[in-house]
């Protein structure tokens, strides 16, 4: 359905005294039908479903409805008029208990079919109406109208589904448990009464399409909590194969990540938590002075070296990558050259032929089987629409009995690719002996997800596996605003290997472990330090009475509460030590100024070991501070300086270890992409330095070499 088109959802639930009994130890069907009900009403809230819901209860003492007159319809009552779901709703279940008395089903679809046809007449986008009963099918009827009854919800259009009790032969062990802690609900035979009620109401779904649950049935499908549902909207293209053919398509989103919305938390008022806070933003200069700047004197500004180059609402137009939209083949290649690392971009896009335009079935059906007999791809340009950015990405075909088709994936650029070098197995320490190879054989068989009990499908498919997060951060939402102060629900393990698969498998991993043994390797000594070797001196002089852990890291930590600066002897140890006792910004501020000390005041590269430590700790420190553009902003500084004095040597060093500025990627509040982070250590300066400074520094080796 259109966001527009809603639907019109009643629930008719049955309070009468059977409702409410139950042997002890079990749930009666009035909780386990409150509990179904309120599992269908957050299912509606996490879904953001515009639908409109109402509450109608019979075999209550009172008799609130609109058909009630004397004798008739008594002991009907509408509880919640049509309305969107909420959490009010929930409040108004905890109220709901079981009546003394008991009313006609009959009557009480009456009351229901009508309260719908007058109070949703005025309510607009009502595309489907749908009245879901609950009871144990113990209430009494009056079938002289029944006919007449029928008929009139089939004229409007209303869709009628029950859930009831599980009827067996005995208890059910695995029945599921209800929100108040008791067990599943109980199973018994049928009685006559219920008999008559189910067989009447089955002659229902016969002629309204409706339908039959047990609570178990119920209680299983709402116990997965399905996100808002998205109809993709199609976006028409032409398809260009050369300049004469043109065949127009229609292109939809067949796979995308879920990110549903309810996730994005927001701040509110601790003493009113309905109370939402409004963010106000102020913006200053950064110097000495902090000057406040009104939106009007801002202008957009793209950083060039340590600079900013102002970029006008003109500037930024005519600086856009001219573009059509457009769909248009580049050309083919085998389906083998397209490397599975390749596939970029955030979804599968389905592209079928735009069946209005004459001829284009044809054209297109066409198209798609010579790519399938031909084992090709088509590479294309895709651009989306008039100046968005150009894709490239590749078209595979697909023929199934009633969908032929294409399917849209995006290639990479040149920029996007990145290179990795490992270490070759192909080593012989590293090949594995035949016993070994028969091992990772068997485990690969016994674990095959098609070989499972349920023999008709394989498990684990994509389509039928819900995102453990996901249902978690549902479980634990739905929990914290019913239970405020109880502590949210253990965390269940989703996505284990199916339970026969996990059986077969078990002894063929514990052959793997004999054939791959694993062996832990020792750490290697750290190298003593003349603080050390102090502090064990210290330690010889006299009995201790406290082993090293108990005192967090012996004299050195003991001593490090007095530090003031950061010196040149221990830099790091001196920042941490500040930091530790909350001199941030005045910790920060002196390991820049040592980093420059040791990099441009250095004989050669003496003490550029210290300075790539003072680096890597102040990078960490901001990120833990929250502060990345303190880094960013001294790190490109730093750049353009140690460049322009001669010392591309210690950069070069710097872009080796890939130590490059702090990117979105592992602070929320850095406004550095990952791809900006990355390419700034792949530019490379143009600065060369003079001959003159290339040879005294030369001389300054020299002298060392004869000192």
């Amino acid at each position: 359905m259109a966001r527009s088109e809603r639907e019109a959802l009643a629930i008719l639930l049955d309070v009468s005294p059977s409702m409410a009994s139950a042997p002890a130890g079990h749930a009666s069907p009035l909780e386990t039908s409150l509990d179904i009900i309120q599992m269908l009403i957050q299912r509606q809230m996490f879904q953001e479903s515009r639908d409109e819901i109402c509450l109608i209860l019979f075999g209550t003492d009172e008799s609130e409805n609109q058909l009630h007159e004397g004798n008739n319809y008594k002991n009907i009552s509408i509880l919640r008029r049509f309305e969107l779901a909420n959490w009010h709703f929930f409040e108004l279940l905890k109220k709901v208990k079981a009546g003394n008395a008991t009313a006609d089903i009959l009557d009480a679809i009456v009351v229901t079919v009508d309260y719908m046809r007058t109070d949703l007449a005025a309510k607009k986008g009502i595309v489907a109406k749908r009245i879901i009963l609950f009871t144990d099918y113990s209430c009494t009827f009056n079938a002289n109208q029944f006919k007449d009854i029928r008929a009139a919800i089939k004229s409007a259009q209303i869709q009628l589904d029950c859930v009831g009790p599980d009827f067996g032969d005995g208890d059910d062990e695995s029945a599921p448990s209800t929100s108040n802690g008791a067990g599943g609900p109980h199973v018994k035979q049928r009685t006559e009464q219920q008999r008559a009620t189910e067989n009447l109401l089955r002659k229902f779904h016969e002629a309204l399409e409706g339908a039959t649950y047990t609570f178990s049935d119920a209680m299983h499908i709402l116990s997965v909590y399905q996100t808002k549902s998205v109809k993709s909207a199609a976006t028409k293209f032409v398809l260009e194969v050369g300049s004469a053919v043109k065949i127009p398509v229609a292109s939809f989103i067949r796979v995308r990540e879920n990110k549903p919305k309810i996730f994005q938390m927001k701040k509110v008022f601790a003493k009113d938590t309905q109370q939402e806070v409004k963010v106000d933003r102020a913006r200053f200069t950064k110097d000495e002075e902090e000057r406040d700047v009104d939106q009007d004197e801002l202008v957009d500004g793209y950083r060039y070296g340590s600079t900013f180059v102002p970029f006008s609402k003109t500037d930024e137009a005519n600086m856009k990558y001219k573009t059509e939209k457009a769909l248009a083949v580049l050309g083919f290649t085998k389906s083998k050259n397209i490397k599975r690392h390749m596939c970029l971009g955030d979804g599968v896009h389905q592209i079928i032929v735009d069946a209005n335009v004459p001829g284009a079935e044809t054209a297109f059906n066409a198209f798609v089987h010579a790519l399938i007999e031909l084992d090709m791809v088509a590479i294309v340009r895709k651009v989306y629409r008039a100046t968005a950015n150009v894709e490239v990405g590749f078209l595979q075909a697909q023929v199934k009995a009633n969908c032929v088709c294409l399917f849209y994936i995006r290639l990479p650029f040149a920029e996007d690719m990145r290179q990795f070098t490992f270490d070759s197995l192909e080593q012989k320490a590293f090949t594995p002996n035949a016993e070994q190879l028969n091992a990772m054989d068997e485990l690969i068989s016994t674990m095959d997800l098609t070989q499972t009990q349920n023999e008709d499908k394989e498990a684990l498919k994509p389509k039928l596996c819900f995102n453990p997060y996901i249902q978690r951060m549902f479980k634990c939402f739905a929990h914290r605003a019913m239970n405020p102060d109880d502590p949210l629900p253990d965390l269940a393990q989703d996505h284990e290997p199916p339970q026969d698969v996990a059986v077969r498998a078990g002894p063929v991993i514990d052959a793997m472990k004999r054939q791959f043994p694993l062996k832990e390797v020792a750490k290697a000594k750290k190298l003593k330090t003349g603080e050390d070797v102090f502090k064990e001196s210290d330690e010889g002089a006299g009995p201790s009475t406290a082993d090293d852990e108990e005192l967090g890291g012996g004299m050195a930590e003991l001593t490090r509460k007095n530090v003031t600066d950061v010196g040149t002897v221990d830099p790091v140890g001196d920042f941490k030590a500040l930091v530790a006792n909350n001199q941030l910004d005045k910790a920060c501020d002196q390991i820049k100024q040592r980093t420059r000390s040791f990099i441009m005041d250095a004989i050669g590269n003496l003490f550029y070991g210290k300075a790539k430590d003072c680096l890597r700790t102040l990078r960490e420190e901001s990120i833990k501070a929250g502060k990345p553009e303190r880094f960013n902003e001294f790190l490109r500084t730093l750049k353009t300086d140690v460049v322009a004095k001669g010392r591309q040597d210690f950069w070069d060093a710097v872009v080796q270890e890939g130590t490059t500025l702090i990117s979105n990627a592992e602070s929320s509040q850095s406004d550095v992409s990952s791809e900006e982070a990355q390419g700034f250590l792949q530019a490379e300066s143009k600065y060369k330095p003079p001959a003159s400074a290339k040879k005294s520094f030369d001389d300054a080796d020299d002298l060392m070499d004869e000192l």
